[in-house]
């Protein structure tokens, strides 16, 4: 008969291992927010340095729901919760890795502080201490420690929410010959852009669902890839595909396909929404969100190439977290596959469009119409 042993990964070499995941520094902060999302916070605020004297460390701040001590000390722990484990609806985490592999990805040393019920704790992974015990060491930080924490007392100050600290950036260093703090300044302007994008729907919507997010004191805009307001923008009305999750249950795929409007047709704004005009061709093709988060954008998942006379073609997907298996979303949230049991539904869907975004190319004169209530498009 067999015999059980247990075989605990070497610490410092898994966390390096994990540390080269493949993280931008965008999509890092992005997963990081999306925690700040799942606790159910209204405001984000990306903190980076103002001054090359100050401590070089970013810090990801919200007013969400804080955690415990225990809930934290759970939180920092690596595969915190299975893949395939039952979550909320307006959960978007899935592998219980995302705030510790993405912030390691980035720096050495990543410190969260928590507000629950008037309490305060904080925890530490740090690389270097790691590397130094040779085990799975997680340092709990005292109320002094604390309170010599960069930013620390933004978070103090509204007693609520959590507070995600970045420090010892060893991989910025290394690509910018030590310039680390150069570097994050020009970081701050892309990290804008992508949080407009893939947070769009959220910075955009009303009522209690509308999400701010500020980069120190500069409230980030929401971009609009399908300009769904602009009068010449043609659609389809939005139809649903169902489709088994893995246990069975059936479950909806919403699927809406937009053309946008000829370039003379954009105003200045109009072509800051859509984050400028230049890259067309590289924007076109699926926009897949996962709970109204923008995961992948300006693919046709192998269906076709990006042509010039397709660049005004867009077709929007959102999928729940219970497909996340049958989608192939990656720890990174910046993957996805088309499950091929809706490939070929979805194929005359894609066709459709790029026809009529090649004739409003093609007959300028005329407006490129999808948005009439026959069915043929799909059927």
């Amino acid at each position: 008969m067999a015999k059980d042993r247990e075989n605990i990964p070497v610490a410092p070499t898994l966390m390096g291992s994990l540390r080269s995941m493949g993280y931008s520094f965008e999509s890092a902060v992005a997963d990081v927010i999306d925690n700040s999302i799942s606790a159910h916070a209204t405001f984000v605020k990306v903190l980076f340095p103002t001054n090359p004297l100050e401590p070089t460390a970013v810090g990801i701040l919200d007013d969400g729901e804080g955690m415990s001590g225990d809930e934290l000390f759970e939180a920092m722990r690596y595969g915190s919760m299975a893949s395939e484990a039952e979550r909320d609806e307006d959960d978007l985490g899935r592998f219980g890795m995302g705030l510790k592999a993405a912030s390691l990805s980035q720096c050495r040393n990543l410190t969260v502080v928590s507000y629950s019920k008037g309490k305060r704790s904080a925890y530490t992974w740090d690389y270097v201490y790691i590397q130094k015990k040779q085990k799975w060491i997680i340092q709990e930080l005292t109320s002094q420690e604390i309170d010599k924490l960069p930013y620390v007392n933004l978070i103090t100050e509204q007693t609520k929410g959590t507070l995600v600290i970045w420090s010892d950036f060893d991989v910025l260093s290394k690509s910018s010959d030590g310039q680390v703090y150069e570097t994050l300044v020009e970081l701050k302007k892309t990290l804008e852009k992508a949080l407009a994008l893939i947070f769009h729907r959220f910075l955009s919507a009303s009522g209690s669902a509308k999400l701010k997010i500020q980069i120190n004191n500069q409230s980030v805009k929401p971009l609009d890839p399908f300009l769904e307001r602009h009068p010449k923008t043609s659609s389809k009305k939005e139809r649903t595909i169902a489709i088994n999750d893995s246990e069975g249950v059936e479950r909806l795929i919403y699927v809406k396909p937009f053309v946008l409007p000829f370039a003379t047709d954009l105003s200045d704004n109009d072509k800051k929404l859509i984050g400028g005009i230049e890259n067309l061709r590289a924007k076109q093709g699926f926009y897949v969100y996962r709970n109204k988060r923008l995961i992948i954008w300006g693919t046709w998942f192998g269906m076709k190439q990006r042509a010039e006379l397709t660049k005004n073609a867009r077709i929007r997907v959102d999928i729940p977290n219970t497909l996340d298996d049958i989608w192939g979303i990656d720890i990174k949230k910046q993957n996805a596959s088309i499950p091929k049991r809706i490939l070929n539904q979805l194929r005359k869907t894609v066709f459709d469009t790029l026809e009529a975004s090649v004739n409003q190319q093609t007959y300028r004169g005329r407006t490129a119409k999808i948005d009439d209530d026959t069915d043929y498009i799909w059927d």
